[in-house]
């Protein structure tokens, strides 16, 4: 097996480029036959678009992309992608925090604004047994061949294959070279990216379903001189089986069906009295009913002030409902709202005196947050806070 070695994949500017993934062939096998394999293959509509010539991921569940972060944190404000010839907004976009460090893991979350219903997505592979594995590598980009290099013609959906041809020794990056026609390891449809579509899939079949196990992030043009899409430069593919638990904490952690699970827990709870004194009280926030709802047991000792909440979340609407009742009659109904790292239970209708009430969440942290009781009336402009709470999480 060809022996490749990656020190630091970002750093040799002159011969490690970050591409934009176009399909580049081999120059003695047609062109169609690249373009009918692209046509052939199942998924492909759950390759997401930047716009006609350009990649930004793969759809791995209804309502994520796969991305890679050099990718994403390109991607300006109200931009939208395009999935099977349908525009889709984004809500949110999460880079891998290390992105920025020596280790520059190139992998990105894409939250779309709504869940994408007509398209399969395509699920991750999660071995890691990939090494001389055949990849299956698809993209809109420039088009060329390996005597040629890039020569342009984007926009055309070509797909190719290769083999895994080793890991970089911090076990983040696929990679395998771009081998000419006489090469034993050579694929009959032997191909790679180039620029036009980076954060395209490196595909794995397996018992005839079809994984994504890598992201593509950059080409090593060390053995052509720094010319792109030439026979023999190694391309590198973020390795997914290495960031499966990421990927899927992330999912779990932006999901609206799980937005409130930071509230779960036994918590200490203080405020300032009106006697600017320290009122300290508790609550305890469980799951019950097969963990699908969530209910807070209130208690202000100072004042004997108990209150219970319910809190649900329709998957029909996709809508937190949340209704609160306490032992000095006060009753109150609420539709939850996600707002970034905010979390908001707001009054569905105004009170008889013309008032809306809210509750919002926020500085949430692991073990504290902030929680605001804020009212406004007909003929004022903002919301004021009338009570502030600081969550802290007793300790075992």
């Amino acid at each position: 097996m060809k022996q490749i070695f990656l020190s630091v994949i970002f750093l040799a500017y002159g011969f490690i480029s970050i591409i934009n993934n176009p399909i580049i062939i081999r120059h003695d096998v047609p062109e169609k036959a690249y373009i009918e394999f692209a046509r052939e293959l199942p998924v492909t509509d759950a390759i997401v678009m930047y716009n006609s010539t350009d990649l930004t991921g793969t759809l791995i569940s209804d309502q994520w992309v796969l991305s890679a972060a050099h990718v994403a944190e390109t991607i300006k404000d109200g931009h939208k992608l395009i999935i099977n010839g349908d525009s889709v907004g984004i809500e949110k976009i999460i880079i891998h925090p290390e992105w920025e460090s020596n280790n520059r893991p190139d992998i990105a979350l894409i939250k779309l604004k709504r869940k994408i219903e007509n398209v399969k997505p395509i699920p991750l592979y999660t071995l890691k047994d990939e090494i001389d594995k055949e990849v299956i590598v698809a993209g809109i980009g420039d088009f060329g061949t390996g005597k040629t290099g890039v020569e342009g013609k984007p926009g055309i959906m070509r797909a190719a294959t290769n083999l895994v041809d080793g890991v970089s020794s911090d076990g983040q990056y696929l990679f395998w070279l771009f081998d000419s026609p006489d090469n034993e390891r050579v694929t009959d449809l032997e191909g790679i990216s180039g620029p036009g579509d980076s954060s395209g899939p490196a595909l794995i079949v397996k018992n005839n379903t079809y994984y994504i196990a890598g992201v593509s992030s950059a080409q090593s043009t060390r053995a052509t001189n720094g010319v792109e899409g030439m026979y023999g430069v190694t391309e590198y593919f973020t390795r997914v089986s290495q960031y499966v638990n990421w990927i899927q904490e992330n999912i779990q952690k932006n999901s609206h069906e799980n937005a409130f699970d930071f509230w779960l827990g036994d918590w200490e709870v203080s405020w300032t009295g009106p006697d600017s004194t320290r009122v300290v009280g508790s609550n305890m926030v469980t799951k019950i009913l097969d963990d699908k709802v969530i209910q807070e047991n209130f208690i202000d000792p100072t004042r004997n002030f108990k209150g219970t909440s319910i809190s649900v979340f329709n998957p029909q609407t996709e809508q937190w409902y949340q209704t609160w009742a306490d032992n000095q009659g006060g009753y109150y109904n609420f539709i939850g709202k996600i707002d970034d790292n905010t979390r908001i239970f707001e009054m569905k209708e105004k009170d008889a005196r013309g008032a809306l009430y809210r509750m919002i969440f926020l500085d949430i942290k692991q073990n504290s947050f902030i929680w605001k009781w804020q009212g406004i009336r007909d003929g004022f402009d903002d919301w004021k806070t009338v009570w502030e709470i600081q969550y802290n999480r007793k300790k075992e």
